[in-house]
């Protein structure tokens, strides 16, 4: 459990400097790295990072739309120390359940700011390779740091669907679309909740907003137009399919946790774990984390 407190960033911060200090005697040319984390996320009021720090800042949370700017707050904040800044969030974790989200248009708006505003790196934790659920947002993640052509997010959004998906890209950007509608949706529903998630039950409740505002049948419905403009190309198909994975972990994954529409008995749980488990063992980079999603259900 965690309690609302003010910032211990001065304190971690005094003791970090007593630290480069003495590393700097030695190792004059050396950075070191120390996070930004936490209850110390903030910049510091009154202690300035000895210059050698290079600042891990974790900032960054799609899941609650009261968080939106922070990123760029923070990191402006600690680059006007002068020290070098690198983008260290959880972010990739979306709202921690296993379903469809999208936040790839805010995650590819903070990454193109961070770099013309010389960020010195990146590095990303909670990317566990969920690609039935989150390809769409890895993909333009990853081009948000190659785009010397500084193209825009719908040019390349549908260059990935029109390379991606063929015939069926329509339909798999509406797939998409609506997912970034449920994730904004869940997002907005966060900030609205000023209860303080201090403990477990009401951060899973935040969790769970996800699955309340995603339209399954919508989605469902998508994937099958988009299907049927596949034809007979087995790739798309392949591809459409491991859509339809995600889909069906999150349908299940909200039957388990928020009983919607209904709690799964245990004939069912086991019934699609050995889903999970069949459709894994043929395409087994469709979620990596697929032993924790056994276990959930």
């Amino acid at each position: 459990k965690s309690l609302p407190y003010v910032a211990f960033t001065d304190r971690v911060f005094a003791y970090m400097n007593n630290v480069a200090e003495k590393i700097a005697a030695v190792h004059p040319d050396k950075l070191l790295s120390t996070y930004a984390y936490s209850c110390y996320t903030a910049a510091p009021v009154s202690v300035k990072p000895h210059p050698n720090l290079l600042i891990l800042s974790v900032a960054g949370n799609y899941s609650n739309a009261a968080n939106d700017g922070i990123v760029e707050r923070n990191l402006a904040a600690w680059q006007s120390f002068g020290n070098k800044v690198l983008w260290r969030p959880n972010a990739h974790g979306g709202f921690r359940v296993t379903a469809p989200d999208n936040f790839a248009r805010r995650m590819f708006a903070d990454i193109s700011l961070l770099l013309e505003n010389g960020i010195f790196g990146v590095d990303y934790d909670t990317m566990y390779s969920d690609w039935s659920t989150k390809p769409f947002t890895y993909y333009l993640t990853t081009k948000a740091h190659f785009n010397p052509d500084r193209l825009d997010f719908e040019t390349l959004a549908d260059d990935y669907c029109r390379h991606a998906f063929g015939a069926a890209a329509k339909d798999v950007r509406e797939y998409f679309d609506l997912g970034e509608q449920a994730s904004t949706a869940a997002a907005k529903l966060n900030a609205e909740d000023k209860t303080a998630a201090v403990n477990w039950a009401q951060r899973v409740k935040r969790q769970n907003r996800l699955l309340e505002t995603l339209d399954f049948d919508a989605l469902d419905a998508c994937l099958e137009r988009a299907r049927k403009a596949a034809g007979g190309d087995e790739a798309v198909l392949k591809r459409i399919a491991r859509l339809q994975f995600g889909t069906d972990l999150g349908r299940f994954t909200a039957r388990v946790r928020i009983s919607r529409p209904s709690a799964p008995t245990e004939e069912e749980r086991a019934a699609f774990r050995k889903r999970v488990s069949d459709y894994l063992a043929t395409d087994p980079a469709a979620h990596a984390s697929h032993k924790a999603v056994s276990l959930n259900f």
